[in-house]
């Protein structure tokens, strides 16, 4: 890889990356990877047209559009898990669910929902267990929280064969859209552990994300280190900030010290604007 490159990866595999990002790449030559959910999959098994009304570019792939990017010489489709979710890992109360924050913490609700999730975000009330006035507790990803139900946490086989089951149907179902099977399992909220990655291993995956290094010889080459890239990086503004946000993040991630000082302050603009979310996040 020549120096100051970049590998692209796009989480969530979202209808608009289909329909935007997709054509600026190719515009570019730039090779990307794009990781589905497979509970997140919509219906349907033609790609769909580009619609004049914005409401139509909400939501995810479906089958037909993950094929035709996986079959694109310069894109991959690779695996997401399953249901996205997270999950209580305590009694500790750190929110009140509101008819305004729900969809923040709509991951808490979808490893209660069996199956198809891709139109939750049409939903005009929230599913019971994020009603007015609910408790959102301490929570964790599913592949990295012990399950804290009835006040008792998830005991290790459980945990294992939970994190287990959901890494095979990730990569099963997956396969099944794409015709091949998957190579790379990319950690909703790039949270993991021991525990899900040895999992990962077992079930077929060649390389995870999750690292916290720089992915510079010595290091696991099969775990992957990623910088997260925030829309709105600096709580908003013109895109010129956006452009500069991006600059630091990678530059920053690459060893470049001076940067880390743009990035934190990037950091501190946003969350004063956004708030630091209480670690559901949709």
């Amino acid at each position: 890889m020549r120096p100051r490159s970049l590998v692209l990866h796009f989480d969530d595999a979202y209808l608009d990356n289909y329909l935007f990002a997709a054509p600026i790449l190719r515009e570019f030559d730039a090779p990307a990877t794009f990781f589905a959910s497979t509970d997140f999959v919509t219906p349907g098994q033609a790609p769909r047209p580009l619609s004049n009304d914005p409401v139509d570019w909400r939501g995810y792939m479906n089958a037909a559009e993950l094929r035709e990017m996986d079959a694109d010489p310069l894109f991959d489709v690779e695996a997401h898990g399953t249901n996205h979710a997270c999950v209580p890992v305590s009694g500790r109360r750190i929110d009140i669910a509101t008819g305004q924050n729900w969809r923040k913490y709509a991951p808490l609700s979808w490893a209660r929902i069996e199956g198809d999730k891709s139109m939750w975000y049409r939903a005009v009330d929230p599913p019971a267990v994020l009603s007015e006035g609910a408790a959102i507790l301490e929570n964790d990803s599913a592949f990295s929280g012990r399950w804290w139900r009835n006040g008792v946490v998830e005991g290790e086989a459980a945990f294992h064969a939970r994190v287990e089951q959901m890494l095979v149907t990730a990569h099963d179902g997956l396969a099944a859209i794409l015709g091949r099977p998957p190579k790379v399992m990319a950690w909703p909220f790039d949270r993991c552990c021991a525990i899900s990655i040895q999992a990962a291993r077992r079930v077929g995956f060649e390389a995870v994300t999750g690292g916290r290094g720089e992915n510079r010889p010595g290091e696991a080459p099969d775990i992957l280190s990623r910088v997260h890239m925030q829309d709105y990086a600096f709580g908003g503004g013109p895109p010129q900030l956006e452009t500069l946000a991006a600059r630091a993040r990678a530059n920053g991630a690459a060893g470049r010290l001076p940067w880390h000082m743009l990035t934190a302050i990037a950091a501190r603009m946003r969350r004063r604007r956004f708030g630091k979310p209480g670690y559901a996040v949709s």
